[in-house]
């Protein structure tokens, strides 16, 4: 008959405390990999408050994760972001092997600097800069994917600095909410998704504009997703599109539109023209009614004479986004 062995009471709290060190300084390597592999991807310093991966959950979270403002740009914060949480096979994951079927990212605000030459912080972040080539040794060795990425932003902070060294400060509530993305196959393709998801409503906000948008497209074959149902055809100064939606709807949508991103001088629902300012541009919407009950819309944008085709398809954009709601 084999004896039962009992382990003197301190022995036994004395490993409870042992696995909570090795718990913490597992937590602590993980945290501290997540910061690097961040200023390998994104080429700015990262830093982590908080990170707890539960082997019996199969989970882990972040909280306080915070990315810097590239180099040449004042110091501050670049991206704050309140929490990550995720399921996942955390023994892939202390080898190297990510494998997320759901990670939900929740970002507090994001601050866009634009300096004294016209760069924009976003286009001096390593995913932009660098073309689509060999993956760096280090990513290599990480096989790495997420099935979906459930994301929400709150503000976007503008900063732009004129010659006198003060900056114009604006805030946008650019209201992404849940926003669902799939299939992400790699670290930078992540961070350009949730770049691009920043700047596509900037652009009709703010009249802002950023290669990033591209650079990063062509960097991970992220591509570039319609805003509308059907194409936008540019011209000089305009936008063209043609909508499902009747004309009244439409009418009533670019007239919250200019209201929401600018001033609204004029509107004439009769004869579907509407018009007014916003980005700094003379804004001109002209609504036709398609023999197929479509409705055409052509958004026109003028700045000192100069045509503005791009942000007339921001406003477009923010209009069919309206149309959404």
């Amino acid at each position: 008959m084999k004896k039962k062995v009992v382990l003197p009471l301190s022995i036994f709290f004395g490993l409870i405390i042992l696995l909570v060190i090795l718990a913490a300084v597992k937590n602590r390597i993980i945290k501290s990999t997540i910061e690097v592999t961040s200023r390998q991807v994104l080429g700015v310093e990262t830093e982590v408050d908080q990170f707890s991966l539960s082997i019996r959950k199969q989970s882990f979270s972040i909280k306080g994760f915070r990315l810097y403002q590239p180099e040449s740009f004042p110091e501050g914060i670049f991206i704050d972001i309140s929490e990550i949480s995720a399921s996942c096979n955390a023994s892939l994951l202390l080898n190297k092997r990510v494998h997320i079927p759901k990670l939900v990212l929740n970002i507090n605000e994001v601050v866009l600097i634009k300096d004294q030459t016209g760069n924009l912080n976003v286009d001096a972040l390593k995913i932009t800069s660098e073309k689509k080539s060999k993956p760096q040794d280090e990513n290599a060795k990480i096989t790495f994917r997420i099935d979906e990425m459930i994301l929400t932003i709150g503000k976007v902070i503008y900063k732009k600095y004129g010659h006198d060294d003060k900056p114009v400060i604006k805030a946008f509530d650019i209201g992404i909410k849940d926003k669902k993305y799939e299939n992400i196959t790699s670290p930078q393709q992540l961070a350009g998704k949730i770049i691009r998801t920043v700047m596509a409503p900037m652009a009709a906000k703010a009249g802002l504009k950023s290669s990033a948008i591209y650079g990063i497209a062509a960097a991970t074959g992220i591509g570039i997703v319609p805003v509308v149902a059907g194409s936008i055809l540019f011209g000089k100064d305009h936008a063209l599109a043609e909508l499902d939606q009747e004309l009244q709807a439409v009418y009533e949508a670019c007239v919250a539109t200019l209201r929401k991103v600018g001033r609204l001088s004029k509107d004439n629902k009769e004869k579907g023209i509407i018009k007014g300012k916003a980005s700094g541009c003379n804004i001109s919407i002209k609504l036709t009614k398609t023999q197929h009950d479509k409705t055409k819309i052509k958004v026109s944008a003028r700045k000192l004479l100069l045509p503005k085709p791009k942000i007339a398809g921001g406003i477009l954009h923010e209009i069919t986004q309206n149309l959404k709601k």
